[in-house]
C-alpha cells in the first residue's frame, strides 16, 4: 500500500517534466560582452535592446515576456525591438504585439546587427551608460539573466 501512495503522488510530477523538461537554457545567463568602440549608434545607452528577424516566432514570443520585465521593473526606460529588415510592414506582428508597450522599430544597419546578434535571433543587448554591451542569445537568457536585467531596468 505504501509503493502505491508513493508511485501515485510522484506519477504526476513525473508526466508533468517529461511533457515540459526543464532546460538549462531556463535557468542560464549565458552572456558575452562587447566593447564601447563596437557599439552602434542605434542602440541607446542604458537601455535593453532586443534584435529580431521578421517572421521569427521565438522573437513574437519573447514580448510576453519583456512587457513583464518592464512592469516588475516599474521602469520609464524603453526596451527596443529591432527588426533587421527594410520593409515596415515586417514590424506589424511585433507591434501588435507589443501593444504599445515596447519601442519597435527597422534596423538602420541590418549588416551590423546581426553581426551583434552572433546569428542567433532573437539577441538581447544590455547597453551601460558607459557603452558596454552585455550580449545574450535566446537559449542564454534565462531567469538569473532576466533577473540582472531587471535589476538595470
Amino acid at each position: 500500500m505504501r509503493n502505491t501512495s508513493f508511485v501515485l503522488l510522484i506519477l504526476p510530477v513525473v508526466i508533468y517534466f517529461v511533457v515540459n523538461p526543464i532546460y538549462e537554457g531556463d535557468f542560464s545567463n549565458d552572456f558575452r560582452v562587447e566593447s564601447a568602440e563596437t557599439a552602434h549608434k542605434e542602440i541607446e545607452r542604458g537601455t535593453l535592446s532586443v534584435i529580431t528577424i521578421p517572421g521569427c516566432p521565438f522573437c513574437l514570443q519573447s514580448i510576453a515576456t519583456l512587457k513583464v520585465m518592464k512592469d516588475r521593473a516599474d521602469s520609464k526606460k524603453d526596451i527596443n525591438f529591432i527588426v533587421c529588415s527594410q520593409e515596415d510592414s515586417d514590424m506589424k506582428k511585433y507591434i501588435e504585439e507589443s501593444k504599445g508597450e515596447l519601442n519597435v522599430k527597422l534596423a538602420e544597419n541590418i549588416e551590423a546587427m546581426v553581426k551583434l546578434a552572433g546569428g542567433s535571433f532573437p539577441a538581447f543587448v544590455y547597453t551601460s551608460k558607459s557603452g558596454e554591451m552585455t550580449v545574450w542569445s535566446n537559449d542564454g537568457f534565462g531567469v538569473m539573466a532576466k533577473d540582472w536585467v531587471e535589476d538595470k531596468l
